[in-house]
């Protein structure tokens, strides 16, 4: 006979079955925990990405602004102009003046380096004054650069003096009907750079030991 007072046995206890972990209320709000965290970890990872993009394109529009700097027809920004053309390791006494007599900027230096020959010393120093007219003949009020190169030479007896070795003006209306970058690598041109110049002077020392005909070229 039953026994009524006994109370009933929990139906776990009968099959020794377990709730499974999805019905446990506990597994669900472990979870929920765990994807808020993974999915603001994700978007804390895209926000320190995205500034990170941020930073990199600030940074190249600073570098950019710096490229594109403005100059103008002024001694000061003329000389910056060329100091940030070209190396100053072996250049000394860098001016840059306004010549009334020949209404024209004048820019003098002296040459302290060295060079393979004569005829690489004056293709650099041409090379020079061309690539930095391309810049200059582009600011408004600049139409006549000239350029009077020094170095130190030794005459006959072996003293050493510092002397004017190449001269070259040629103004903004001469210079702007070439095409420079096709006269790279292009010989024989000296007698029409020289005839297109105001005015074009070689120190004779030097002079005597390049083949104007060949060697004289801009590249």
């Amino acid at each position: 006979m039953k026994n009524l007072n006994t109370p009933p046995i929990p139906k776990k206890e009968i099959n020794g079955e377990k709730k499974p972990i999805y019905k446990k209320k506990r597994f669900w709000i472990i979870l929920i925990i765990v994807m808020a965290l993974f999915f603001g970890s994700g978007e804390s990872s895209d926000n320190r990405t995205t500034s990170k993009a941020a930073d990199m394109e600030n940074t190249k529009e600073g570098v950019k602004k710096e490229k594109q700097k403005t100059y103008t027809a002024d001694e000061e920004s003329l000389k910056e102009l060329y100091q940030d053309e070209f190396s100053m390791n072996s250049i000394n006494n860098l001016k840059v003046e306004w010549d009334d007599i020949n209404s024209c900027w004048h820019i003098t230096y002296d040459f302290t380096g060295s060079a393979w020959d004569e005829s690489m010393f004056i293709r650099q120093e041409f090379k020079k004054y061309i690539d930095y007219c391309k810049k200059a003949y582009k600011i408004e009020g600049v139409d006549s650069i000239y350029f009077t190169v020094r170095t130190e030479m030794q005459d006959s007896k072996g003293n050493n003096t510092t002397e004017d070795v190449f001269d070259i003006r040629m103004l903004k209306k001469d210079f702007d009907t070439y095409n420079w970058k096709n006269m790279e690598y292009k010989d024989g041109v000296f007698d029409q750079i020289q005839s297109d110049c105001d005015f074009f002077w070689i120190h004779p020392g030097i002079l005597k030991k390049i083949d104007t005909g060949k060697d004289f070229y801009y590249n």
